[in-house]
């Protein structure tokens, strides 16, 4: 079967050959809420990043 775009059953499928259980609230735990700028790591342009890892 031919498919032209990854819809749900596709996703649902792929999810559950990594034991993802998607419909499964349960199987998610308890829920994080990250609220703020973050306080670490630093801001990068992609052509810098680029240049210093060497990436033409």
């Amino acid at each position: 079967m031919k498919r032209d775009r990854f819809d749900r059953e596709l996703l649902i499928e792929y999810l559950g050959a990594f034991g993802i259980r998607p419909d499964e609230p349960e199987a998610f735990g308890t829920g994080r809420l990250l609220a703020g700028e973050p306080t670490t790591g630093r801001s990068i342009s992609s052509a810098a990043l680029r240049s210093e890892l060497g990436i033409v």
